[in-house]
């Protein structure tokens, strides 16, 4: 063999050797983390529960710590947590007013990232909360210290599946820690009001009412609302009350309410003033087909069946005539009644080209006048623009009920509490020996978008420690779903409060909130997000 074919052979393979990388010369994967919640800027309360944000690629652990003075020193909040990219954190109770966060790979501490300027922790104002228990046969008012109220009329707690009298307890918390988001160039001036109980829709509207804070123009605000379904905030048509200095507004769901501070509109918002001339009959109002004359202003328009709602006179509420507050314009409107002798029975008339046309102001209510006194010739059945009422569920000296959002086919979130017993009630164990029970799981096979879950006991609880868990138990689509917002709201002795949170897909069983019945005293307690809990059944569910 010559010398030239002797040295292609030895150097194809040293070629080959040379040129394939090995497996150790792949390139290893970069790791991040990006904060993006708290940045820089925010002010949260003492106590709250916040949720901490970030982006993050390749990171399977983190630690999570704060610092109150710029970053120089740090406590710890969470270590070698599964990455969800967002930690629910129950701010520490010392304001401070250099505030960071950091985010770190729990496996390699030089992965890691700082909000980017200081936020602040600020004193939780002082409480503005109020509770009560109304009957689908009974009126009632529900109102804080400082005036924010929700106004029941009789016939507006629907009754309980079984047709029997339904019992619905209403609260109003003041929590300014719920996130809204109005447009931009609108503030918000008012405290944040949680009137709930939320994922019911009631069968006659209820009637909220949130205070003007002093200094602020009535002529420059306006009043909103976190929509239950979509989360964001809505305009909402309302009255303004000079000697109370208190805007109300009627709905059929609850949720958070806000004033925020707006630009007055020369040509402002229309009236119309309806009149009711059959005293022994409600009547409600809602829009089916309209067209604008300022058609920018469609943010304007009302929630599906809100309108002016007329009770007999001497109930609570609305008497024989009322203003309704829409955008100018032309409607076509229903009008439903409820027959006064078969509750449940209703007839609807139609009422069409009704012009709309003068600007409105609280203290020149121009109004275009409807007056019905009898229908002729009514259609049986509800207004199609009038939303069909739901069920109560039970309620006790504990209730808890979870709510949360998402469009079919859904997905499927469980409620569970465990008693001082350390005995769960949850959908594979709806009664407990100590009175809790489950009356209503919100499943893939009957999955309804806000229908609440609902636990509460039949008997006097026993003193002692209760915990209360969110459990993730599937996607009932394909549709592929990271993390869902959940209220579970606690009503526990006449106390009432709502908790927030995000679950991560899959999530088992998380903490919301713990608390100690202690003779009549009631103390919540944050959750313990260390704590394990092993209970979950391995059944299918129907």
């Amino acid at each position: 063999m010559s010398k030239k074919w002797l040295w292609i052979l030895l150097i194809i393979p040293a070629l080959i050797f040379l040129g394939c990388p090995s497996d150790d010369d792949e390139p290893v994967p970069q790791r991040s983390i990006t904060i993006t919640s708290p940045n820089g800027g925010e002010s949260w309360q003492t106590g709250s529960i916040h949720q901490v944000t970030w982006n993050s690629s390749n990171v399977s652990t983190v630690t999570i710590d704060w610092s109150t003075d710029g970053g120089n020193n740090w406590t710890n909040a969470a270590t070698n947590m599964t990455n969800a990219n967002s930690y629910d954190w129950t701010v520490f109770q010392t304001p401070a007013s250099s505030c960071r966060i950091r985010v770190a790979d729990a496996t390699d501490a030089n992965v890691f990232d700082v909000s980017d300027a200081n936020f602040a922790v600020v004193q939780a104002a002082a409480p503005d909360n109020a509770s009560g228990a109304v009957r689908s046969d009974n009126s009632g008012t529900i109102e804080t210290p400082l005036g924010a109220r929700i106004s029941v009329p009789v016939g507006a707690v629907p009754p309980l599946e079984n047709g029997n009298v339904g019992t619905m307890v209403f609260s109003v918390e003041r929590n300014n820690n719920i996130l809204v988001t109005p447009p931009t160039g609108e503030p918000v001036i008012s405290d944040i009001y949680q009137f709930g109980p939320e994922g019911f829709t009631f069968a006659r509207p209820v009637e909220i009412t949130v205070p003007v804070p002093e200094g602020q123009n009535p002529e420059e605000v306006a009043l909103w609302r976190k929509n239950p379904t979509t989360g964001q905030a809505e305009f909402f048509s309302s009255s303004y009350d000079p000697a109370t200095r208190k805007i109300s507004a009627q709905t059929f769901q609850l949720s958070p309410w806000f004033i925020t501070s707006r630009a007055r509109d020369a040509r402002c918002s229309g009236c119309i003033n309806v009149a009711n001339m059959s005293h022994s009959s409600w009547l409600m109002v809602c829009v089916e087909e309209y067209t604008l004359l300022y058609p920018e202003q469609g943010d304007w328009m009302p929630e599906s069946g809100s309108g002016p709602l007329f009770a007999p006179i001497g109930t609570i509420g609305w008497a024989s005539t009322g203003n309704w507050y829409l955008p100018q314009g032309t409607f076509k409107l229903c009008l439903q009644r409820e027959s006064e002798t078969n509750p449940g029975r209703y007839e609807h008339i139609f009422m069409e080209n009704v012009v709309v046309h003068q600007p409105w102001h609280y203290t020149n209510p121009r109004c275009t006048n409807i007056s019905n006194g009898s229908f002729t010739s009514p259609d049986t059945g509800r207004c199609a623009c009038i939303p069909l009422p739901t069920t109560s569920v039970g309620t006790g000296d504990i209730q808890v009920t979870l709510t949360w959002y998402y469009p079919l086919p859904g997905v499927d979130l469980d409620l569970w509490v465990m008693d001082p017993d350390s005995e769960w009630c949850g959908w594979s164990n709806i009664t407990t020996v100590s009175g809790g029970e489950l009356d209503r799981d919100n499943k893939c096979s009957n999955y309804e978008n806000g229908r609440p879950e609902n636990i509460y006991w039949t008997a006097t609880p026993p003193a002692g420690e209760y915990i209360v868990a969110v459990d993730w138990w599937s996607i009932c689509g394909i549709e592929e779903v990271q993390s869902l917002p959940f209220n579970v709201r606690t009503v526990v002795g006449g106390v009432t409060r709502t908790f927030g949170g995000t679950i991560p897909a899959d999530e088992y069983m998380m903490e919301v909130t713990r608390f100690q019945i202690t003779g009549s005293s009631v103390n919540f307690l944050p959750p313990r997000r260390d704590a394990v809990h092993s209970h979950r059944p391995q059944m299918q569910k129907n």
